[in-house]
């Protein structure tokens, strides 16, 4: 009897020999950057829990975090410019920005919720869909079992 072995990389890794884009190390950078500063300033089981404070103040947190990378536009509008920048480094400033981005838009995707309660559909590929076109993160058979147990509620 053989046995074949075959192993593929994982989604994003590269084969033996393969070498990486200067795209890719920027986001393996950005990464490193972003766990190690979530250790000063996330709190445990937030990680985004610094700017997600302006939350306090009425102020989407979503929109908070993009308020730090206009500081950080503002910086490098300045290096443009020919200001010496202290402090952080133009390379510093782009990657801060370059975090604070998707760090923007994993709030902004967390808070969007849609008010739709009915009125859902699907557009034949197995997921369930607001009628404001929003997909909803289940699956047609999550949704069929979802909505089985509310029906078993309301008969009782």
């Amino acid at each position: 009897m053989y046995q074949i072995k075959f192993s593929a990389p994982a989604v994003g890794e590269k084969m033996k020999g393969e070498r990486m884009t200067e795209f890719e190390k920027i986001l393996k950078e950005i990464q490193a950057m972003h766990d190690k500063k979530q250790a000063d300033y996330g709190a445990v089981g937030d990680p985004f829990a610094n700017v997600r404070a302006s939350e306090d103040f009425g102020i989407p947190g979503w929109v908070g975090c993009m308020t730090r990378a206009t500081d950080k536009l503002k910086r490098l509008q300045a290096a443009a410019r020919g200001q010496n920048l202290k402090n952080e480094s133009i390379e510093d400033s782009l990657l801060d920005l370059a975090t604070y981005t998707v760090i923007a838009l994993c709030l902004y995707r967390e808070q969007r919720t849609c008010s739709h309660t009915s009125n859902y559909k699907t557009k034949g590929d197995g997921n369930i869909y607001c009628e404001c076109g929003d997909r909803l993160n289940l699956t047609l058979d999550e949704f069929n079992e979802l909505m089985a147990g509310f029906r078993e509620i309301e008969e009782d």
